[in-house]
């Protein structure tokens, strides 16, 4: 199994929180806890929160994806942020409230494992609404995993009979143009 860290690689939109747009985005794709977005506003929101494609899982089987944010509560000391996925067809896929408490620390969503697709996870969508207790988030990615095809695990097309390919090396098979 192969594993890909995908983050953010654009915001649709946001409110709420000391910075707004690409300063927004590169605060929470950074990979550096060090840079942060703070919630300022008992209201707040980012929505549309793209994930960068990989080219990585085409072709493979997605075994399991998990929401992150590594983030610590503001003013009151603690906090929740819920998170809700939504596939390219603006479906949800999971809806989650993760807690956050004065320290920092890294939440995850429950790991999914269902009807997942190299689509679904280029064309998916995330909207993070905190409550109004505040947060202070510092990274959002998605942890993939997956399994790769390999060898002659690979599926034929329009192989209607196996039976009726006979003798043919494995050395010559792209030699093969039809098969009744």
């Amino acid at each position: 199994m192969a594993t890909i860290i995908l983050r953010p690689e654009a915001i649709g939109s946001s409110s709420g929180f000391n910075s707004s747009g690409s300063t927004l985005l590169n605060r929470i794709n950074d990979n550096d806890t060090g840079t942060t977005a703070v919630q300022n506003q008992t209201s707040a929101s980012i929505g549309g929160i793209n994930f960068e494609d990989s080219n990585n899982y085409t072709g493979a089987t997605i075994d399991d994806l998990t929401i992150s944010i590594i983030g610590k509560a503001g003013r009151a000391g603690a906090a929740t942020v819920q998170c809700e996925l939504f596939n390219p067809d603006e479906e949800l896929i999971q809806d989650r409230t993760l807690s956050f408490g004065g320290s920092t620390s890294q939440q995850n969503c429950s790991t999914i494992t269902a009807n997942l697709t190299p689509a679904i996870i280029n064309g998916m969508l995330l909207d993070l609404t905190p409550n109004t207790q505040g947060i202070t988030i510092m990274e959002v990615f998605v942890t993939v995993n997956f399994t790769v095809a390999t060898g002659y695990g690979n599926k034929v097309n329009a192989v209607e009979s196996i039976g009726k390919v006979n003798t043919v090396a494995t050395g010559s098979i792209g030699k093969i143009n039809t098969v009744d």
